[in-house]
């Protein structure tokens, strides 16, 4: 969490730097796989999450749900973050990453018995 804490900070220092040169290296260069990353990190919380919850009874002694709960929670914190500077340009390339490695592989074909990579 405290990785997390730092990045929000450098974020907000972007803010306020506002230097149109960095804001377009950084989306140029590493925004990218940057976001990549962090959506690859929130999806791994999530299935843990899944997998402590599906355990019935053994999710009450799941050793570190309180952290991966935790973790899960300032990510999704620092997404809004991210989101709330209104860099245009980050939040398109952070949607994007979202929807497509996130929100509907993970979560919308979970709502579904049939995946379509699935060949069904």
């Amino acid at each position: 969490m405290g990785n997390t804490a730092m990045e929000r900070a450098t974020n907000v220092d972007l803010e306020t730097f506002g230097d149109q040169n960095m804001l377009n290296f950084i989306r140029d260069k590493t925004a990218d796989p940057y976001f990549w990353n962090l959506v690859w990190f929130i999806g791994n919380h999530a299935i843990e999450l899944d997998n402590c919850a599906q355990k019935e009874a053994d999710h009450l002694r799941c050793n570190n749900l309180k952290d991966i709960v935790a973790d899960h929670l300032d990510h999704l914190h620092y997404l809004h973050d991210i989101l709330s500077l209104d860099i245009q340009d980050l939040s398109c390339i952070l949607t994007e990453h979202l929807l497509d490695r996130l929100l509907i592989p993970l979560y919308v074909y979970s709502l579904v018995k049939r995946r379509p990579d699935a060949g069904q």
